[in-house]
C-alpha cells in the first residue's frame, strides 16, 4: 500500500493535501486492484478524505479489477451506509433527474412495446453500457423495472453461466424484481476471443431463446448484435448509455464509432435522450437489405 493509499484509508487530509500539493497526479495512483486514494477513503468510511479527494478531482468513475465503482466498495455487508449515500448523493442522479428519467424511459419503452406486438414480433431493448460506472448502473435499474412493470422479464446477460451473473444489476433484477437471467456470453475461451466471435456467439444465443427481453451487453458490442438479430422475430430498440459519464473514451473502432452514431442507436447526453423513434424506425421498417449492408 503505498503512502497516500494509507493517509486516505486513515482519512489524514493534511498529509493528503501536502502529498496533492506537491505532485496531483498521486490522486489517480492505483495499486493492485486498481484501487486509487478515493476507494481507500470510501470503503474505510472516512466521509471527510471522500469529500476532499472528490473536491480535488478524483475520478469518481473509477472501477477496480473486479469492475466494482466506489458506491459498490463503500456499503458493507451489501448495505448502504452514511459514506456510500453521501457517494450516491455526490456522483448519481439526482432525485429529480432520476424521476424524469424514469418517465422517460417509461414512455419510450411502453411505446415500442405496443409497436411490437402490433408487429407481431418480440420486444428486443438492447444496452449498450460500460461496465460498473455508478451513473449507467442507475440507468439500467430504470430500463429494467419498467420492463419489468410492463411483464418483460427476461434479461440477457454478458455472462457465459448463471453463476457467473453476480453484479449488482443482476441481483437487482432478480430479488428485486423477480426477472430471469439469460447467460448469452458463451463463446469459448472467452476471454481471448474476437470482438466478432463472441459477437456471433451472443447473438446466436439471443435469437434461439426467442424471448422478450432486455439485453445488457458492453457498448462495444452493438454492432455485432445489432447486424445479426433476427429481425423477423424482434422488434429491436437499441441504447448506448456512455453519454451519461463525466469522462468521454476516444476510440475509433469500428464498433465503438456504431454505438455513438445517433442513427444506429438512441444516446444520452448527461440526462437526455435522442431520438428513439427515429432509430426504432431505422431496424423495424422492413431493414433486411440495410442489415445485410452493415456486415
Amino acid at each position: 500500500m503505498r503512502n497516500i493509499h494509507y493517509w486516505a484509508k486513515r482519512g489524514k487530509i493534511n498529509l493528503l493535501r501536502k502529498a496533492l500539493t506537491s505532485d496531483p497526479a498521486k490522486i489517480e495512483d492505483i495499486d493492485q486492484k486498481a484501487w486509487t486514494p478515493l476507494f481507500y477513503a470510501a470503503h474505510f468510511q472516512q466521509r471527510s478524505a471522500v469529500h476532499f479527494l472528490l473536491k480535488q478531482g478524483a475520478d469518481p468513475e473509477a472501477i477496480d479489477v473486479d469492475q466494482s465503482n466506489v458506491v459498490q466498495v463503500t456499503k458493507v455487508k451489501g448495505k448502504h451506509t452514511k459514506t456510500s449515500r453521501y457517494l450516491k448523493r455526490k456522483i448519481g442522479f439526482t432525485d429529480i433527474e432520476k424521476k424524469s428519467l424514469s418517465l422517460t424511459i417509461q414512455g419510450m419503452l411502453l411505446a415500442e412495446h405496443k409497436k411490437a406486438q402490433s408487429q407481431n414480433k418480440k420486444l428486443l431493448v438492447v444496452l449498450g453500457e460500460f461496465h460498473g460506472i455508478f451513473k449507467i448502473y442507475q440507468l439500467e435499474k430504470m430500463f429494467v423495472k419498467c420492463l419489468c412493470d410492463i411483464g418483460v422479464k427476461s434479461v440477457y446477460v454478458e455472462n457465459e453461466t448463471l453463476e457467473d451473473a453476480n453484479f449488482p444489476i443482476d441481483l437487482y433484477a432478480t430479488k428485486k424484481m423477480g426477472a430471469t437471467l439469460i447467460p448469452i456470453d458463451k463463446c469459448k475461451d472467452r476471454e481471448n476471443a474476437a470482438l466478432d466471435q463472441r459477437d456471433e456467439v451472443m447473438t446466436c444465443e439471443i435469437n434461439k431463446a426467442n424471448r422478450t427481453g432486455l439485453v445488457m451487453v458492453g457498448s462495444k458490442h452493438l454492432r455485432g448484435i445489432l447486424n445479426r438479430v433476427d429481425l423477423t422475430k424482434y422488434h429491436v430498440v437499441p441504447f448506448c448509455l456512455a453519454g451519461c459519464m463525466e469522462r468521454t473514451y476516444e476510440d475509433a473502432s469500428p464498433a465503438s464509432l456504431f454505438s455513438r452514431d445517433t442513427k444506429q442507436v438512441v444516446q444520452i447526453k448527461k440526462t437526455i435522450f435522442s431520438d428513439a423513434k427515429r432509430v426504432s424506425a431505422r431496424w423495424n421498417g422492413g431493414r433486411k437489405s440495410k442489415q445485410k449492408k452493415l456486415r
